[in-house]
């Protein structure tokens, strides 16, 4: 029998056998196998009281990992999902409600983690509805719908990294992320959702850029506090790709960030800054330790953009200046391909205007030869060889079939009458 007191378990096997008090401790799988490998070889002793060790910086060890059948980060990021408590349905379609008698129930797994996601989700989605990413307050004039692939550019710009128990059980921290085990980490709202003074960090974002194959859309940033890192998310919707295709990806872009300043170029996913993603639709750049005063121009290439142009989202967060925009004596504003939004605005209202001025004087002079080139359905007149031999196919002009008659009509030309056959010889 179990009973509990204050501090240990006391147990008991039946009454009146001696009592033995031993130390009770909870923990996950590879934690506990860990302990014991560490206790058999008089490493670790245990020493009451004991406190939580570490859990919520640890990956699950049933946690699925990467990568894909083409090389691809899965999962994307994670969340808690060990032994999370929620309420507990009644079982019972038509109550809507929880247990009488079991209102909670302890679960692991996706059945946690998700739901908890799906709600950090809600939360981004309703941030930037109600305007907080321009001033850190909420504000009607600034709200804007983002897209998915905003909500989950800023959800990967979240991640923390995790530790993660390798095959022999030995506790291992990931070099850099995005990893296999892990994709972008744990999602951690506090570090991406800026409110203004009370963050110790700037958020820039662009949401629903087109970039076309070939093309390249920079932006700029200018470090101001360098005790921040930098991080730069980039991600997009990709098209349905093909089930028989041994890549999934369909729209390829790249992300970069140049430091000319240090001659150095960084790329999405790379780690250590020297190898291009050609499998991932997110991709993220991170400048651990950024210099003070130090201009970085971050650089989308629509690197092969068959079904295009191609929309994306982009989330830089850290202590950076509160613009992306590019001055106009840098290299990133005057070299090929940098976008401008306003320029971008001035040219598409330029083009839309030219098609509806041509498309208004197409209009005018159908009208104006509606009656000059009516053609009855499926009647030609084929007339006589041209000198080149090709068949000329004039309209026929059924002034008859008319609501308006023509005032002044022409009569119909007549066929050449057949002449009389003549014997074969």
């Amino acid at each position: 029998q179990n009973n509990r007191r204050q501090g240990p378990l006391e147990m008991s096997a039946s009454p009146g056998l001696a009592t033995v008090t031993i130390p009770a401790y909870m923990c996950g799988f590879y934690e506990g196998v860990a302990l014991i490998q560490l206790r058999s070889r008089g490493r670790v002793s245990v020493t009451l009281p004991v406190t939580q060790i570490g859990f919520l910086d640890n990956l699950a060890y049933f946690s699925s990992k990467g990568p894909t059948t083409d090389g691809r980060y899965k999962p994307d990021i994670v969340a808690p999902g060990d032994v999370i408590t929620s309420a507990r349905s009644d079982s019972d379609l038509d109550t809507n409600q929880c247990s009488v008698n079991s209102a909670l129930i302890a679960l692991s797994g996706t059945s946690m983690s998700c739901p908890i996601l799906s709600g950090a989700c809600a939360i981004i989605r309703q941030y930037f509805q109600e305007g907080f990413h321009v001033r850190g307050i909420k504000g009607v004039s600034s709200r804007m719908d983002p897209s998915s692939a905003l909500v989950r550019a800023t959800v990967l710009n979240s991640g923390s990294t995790l530790n993660y128990w390798d095959q022999s059980y030995a506790l291992r921290t990931p070099s850099a992320l995005p990893s296999f085990e892990q994709g972008f980490g744990t999602i951690n709202l506090k570090s991406v959702l800026w409110f203004g003074s009370e963050s110790s960090f700037q958020l820039l974002v662009q949401d629903r850029v087109l970039v076309n194959d070939g093309e390249t859309v920079t932006y700029c940033i200018t470090v101001e506090a360098g005790t921040q890192p930098i991080k730069v998310t980039l991600s997009w919707t990709d098209p349905p790709g093909s089930l028989s295709s041994s890549q999934a990806i369909v729209n390829n872009l790249d992300l970069s960030v140049v430091d000319d300043a240090a001659d150095n170029t960084l790329f999405g996913n790379a780690g250590s800054g020297t190898q291009q993603d050609f499998a991932n639709t997110n991709e993220q750049v991170t400048i651990a330790n950024p210099e003070d005063g130090r201009t970085y121009r971050i650089q989308i290439t629509g690197q092969d953009v068959p079904l295009g142009p191609q929309e994306f989202a982009l989330v830089v967060t850290g202590g950076v200046s509160g613009s992306l925009r590019c001055d106009e004596g840098s290299s990133a504003a005057s070299g090929a391909g940098s976008v401008d939004p306003v320029l971008v605005a001035a040219a598409v209202g330029a083009v839309v205007l030219v098609v509806l001025a041509l498309g208004f004087f197409y209009f005018l002079r159908r009208r104006n030869n509606l009656y000059k080139n009516t053609v009855a359905t499926g009647s030609i007149v084929i007339g006589a060889h041209t000198p080149a031999g090709v068949i000329r196919a004039q309209p026929l002009r059924p002034y008859e079939n008319r609501q308006t008659p023509n005032p002044n009509p022409r009569p119909f030309p007549q066929p050449p009458t057949p002449s009389a056959p003549q014997p074969l010889s």
